[in-house]
């Protein structure tokens, strides 16, 4: 079985692709930013503190894993800013480490997709760039590296992230419209990435989901 690297961890959605993955079997390497976060976590995990900007900590968790997974993003009161930044030293440690496939969870909102959003969600993006305008910059670069890194990617782009299932089927593909009632689970976020682990069909694209 592969050995999934996953930085973010911590996280809701990083804690739910995790569990989900050792259930499975899979190897787990988990970035964290504190010791403390290792009591949320299953016990036979690889697990790395450190902090994700640094070259070295990050080597250390990418070393001798198949597959990158991002699952990291900002936090209220959304003043760190940091996805590209940390997204770029982790393309730079899979290079040197000979590790190609990333999975990397980005927003809706993210980057330059309006093409797929409804008239209300243009506005509401609209106004996130205006109040939040280095988070969005922020995000916006996160994308690009990865576009542009020259490593199999695939960027996921869940709308609203639920911590229960709303349904029990989910709808995923390049060009979903998302609306103001898009929304997705992060369990299915989650078991959605560890299905595509095989599979090279959303490879070097971006994928929406939603219910």
């Amino acid at each position: 079985m592969k050995q999934l690297c996953v930085f973010g961890a911590s996280g809701r959605t990083g804690l739910m692709l995790i569990n989900n993955a050792v259930d499975l079997g899979y190897g787990v390497t988990a970035f964290c930013r504190s010791e403390s976060d290792r009591q949320y976590l299953p016990e036979n995990v690889v697990f790395v503190v450190g902090d994700i900007r640094n070259s070295e900590h990050v080597d250390q968790a990418v070393a001798g894993a198949d597959v990158v997974i991002c699952a990291f993003g900002q936090r209220e009161p959304f003043k760190d800013v940091f996805c590209a930044e940390a997204t770029a030293r982790i393309v730079e440690s899979m290079k040197k480490n000979g590790v190609s496939r990333i999975f990397c969870i980005a927003g809706a909102l993210c980057g330059d997709d309006s093409t797929n959003w409804s008239r209300f969600i243009k506005v509401m993006a609209w106004f996130t760039r205006k109040m939040r305008p280095e988070v969005a910059a922020d995000r916006d670069e996160q994308e690009r590296i990865v576009e542009t890194s020259g490593l199999e990617w695939t960027m996921l782009k869940p709308p609203e992230l639920l911590d229960e299932n709303e349904k029990p089927r989910f709808l995923h593909g390049e060009n979903l419209t998302i609306d103001v009632y898009s929304r997705i689970s992060r369990h299915h976020l989650g078991k959605f990435i560890l299905e595509q682990l095989e599979s090279d069909k959303y490879l070097n694209k971006k994928v929406v989901l939603r219910y």
